[in-house]
């Protein structure tokens, strides 16, 4: 094996594996809440995303439309021993392209080290939410 080949696997073992992203239901009351740092900020590609996805009417939730959207989506994440982001679980609402949108946000927030775990949880999982409010 050449040196140049096996640096180059030497360095693709070493860095860390992408977290999945899923989407489901179930009781998430028993999760402890992780520290959320930093602002939150969700861009501005991602709002507009958000809009166009109700404008469109592709989607139907109850008690959204195009014209009055206040949505909040409550997400888990796994993360290791060592706080690496290992799985996000964004909740189920009943609109494919916006939980895709969601799942993208939250791996983006959570990679940038917005959500920290606590220690609380020894199996690595905590909760958070994100929201939308366009009027």
């Amino acid at each position: 094996m050449s040196l140049a080949v096996a640096l180059a696997f030497l360095m693709s073992a070493a860095q860390p594996a992408e977290p999945s992203v899923e989407v489901a239901g179930g009781d998430w009351s028993s999760i402890p809440r992780m520290a959320a740092q930093g602002d939150n900020y969700i861009s501005k590609f991602a709002i507009e995303r958000v809009q166009e996805i109700f404008s469109g009417n592709s989607c139907t939730i109850r008690g959204q439309s195009r014209n009055k959207l206040d949505l909040t989506v409550p997400f888990l994440v796994q993360f290791d021993p060592g706080g690496a982001p290992q799985r996000i679980i964004v909740r189920k609402v009943g609109c494919p392209q916006l939980e895709t949108l969601l799942g993208g946000v939250v791996l983006h927030l959570v990679k940038r080290g917005e959500y920290r775990p606590t220690g609380e949880n020894l199996a690595g999982w905590y909760q958070s939410d994100v929201s939308f409010a366009l009027r």
